[in-house]
């Protein structure tokens, strides 16, 4: 196809279309996160002076930030009072001062009106108890709705 003609640049200007959609929905901060974090034993070795706090808070994210999250629940982090918001300064804070934490548990749940309706109409529907028991007879489980005559 050759970029001068209309018709190459029609499908740039629907691919442009398609690509800035897709961005405005990934970015759109149309989820809670409960996010709940505690000590981490292996950095701490076991000592709880050297843990964070437990702590759970909300977050309101995108779904880009989701992936963000995911990613912090496979790895620690460390806190420190003197610590700077951009971690600028994270190489001069000793080490044995460090508190350490993991990132336990994540649930998402959907915030905008229009996920939280589309969210209880498929509840409703069964949707979601229909693919658990998907689920369940992909995994081998005994499905007590597959079994009934």
């Amino acid at each position: 196809m050759n970029i001068e003609s209309k018709e190459y640049k029609e499908m740039m200007k629907k691919a442009t279309t398609q690509s800035k959609a897709r961005d405005k929905r990934l970015n759109q901060k149309d989820y809670l996160i409960t996010a709940t974090t505690t000590g981490c034993e292996h950095m701490s070795f076991g000592k709880s002076e050297r843990k964070v706090f437990p702590n759970q808070y909300y977050a309101t994210v995108s779904l880009n930030e989701i992936e963000e999250y995911i990613g912090m629940m496979k790895r620690g982090f460390w806190e420190h009072p003197d610590l700077l918001d951009d971690k600028s300064n994270a190489e001069e804070i000793p080490h044995e001062e460090k508190k350490w934490g993991r990132y336990s548990n994540i649930v998402i749940e959907p915030l905008s009106e229009e996920l939280e309706k589309s969210y209880l109409e498929a509840s409703k529907e069964g949707f979601f108890k229909t693919h658990r028991q998907i689920l369940q007879w992909e995994e081998g489980k005994e499905v007590a709705w597959l079994m009934k005559k």
